[in-house]
C-alpha cells in the first residue's frame, strides 16, 4: 500500500478538539491499534486478526467494530467472510506519524505517569 501525501488542511478548531481526541483514543487503544497496524500491511478476515493478536473472537469483533464505526477501517463481504482493511489511507500516516515522534520522544512518552494516572489525562 503506498504511503498517502500529507495534506493541507485548517487548523482545528478549538470547538473539534474534543472529536480530534476521540478519534484518537479510537487509535490509542494497543488492540486496536495492533489491528490497523496488521491492516496496513494486508486485509484480513476476522479468522487471521483474532490468530494474530491472541484475543477472543469477540473481543476482537468488538475492536472491529468500534474501528469500522469510527471509519478507520472499513469491512466487505465475500460469502460468510468478511475482510477487512484499511478505511482511509490517512490512517497510514498518522500511525508512521506517531512512530515517528516516538523515534524523538518515545523515552519520555514511556515514563509519563500522568497519561495512565486517569482517563482524562
Amino acid at each position: 500500500m503506498a504511503r498517502p501525501n500529507i495534506i493541507e488542511t485548517e487548523p482545528v478548531e478549538l470547538a473539534d478538539a474534543d472529536l480530534v481526541a476521540k478519534m484518537l483514543r479510537a487509535l490509542g487503544d494497543a488492540t486496536r491499534l495492533r489491528i490497523v497496524e496488521l491492516l496496513i500491511e494486508q486485509p484480513l478476515i476476522q479468522k487471521q486478526l483474532v490468530a494474530e493478536v491472541g484475543l477472543s473472537q469477540g473481543q476482537v469483533s468488538s475492536h472491529l467494530a468500534c474501528l469500522v464505526w469510527c471509519g478507520l477501517i472499513s469491512a466487505s463481504r465475500t460469502g460468510q467472510q468478511v475482510e477487512y482493511r484499511i478505511g482511509d489511507p490517512r490512517v497510514v500516516w498518522i500511525v508512521d506519524l506517531a512512530r515517528a515522534i516516538l523515534e524523538r520522544s518515545g523515552a519520555e512518552i514511556a515514563s509519563c505517569r500522568r497519561v495512565d494516572a486517569r482517563r482524562n489525562i
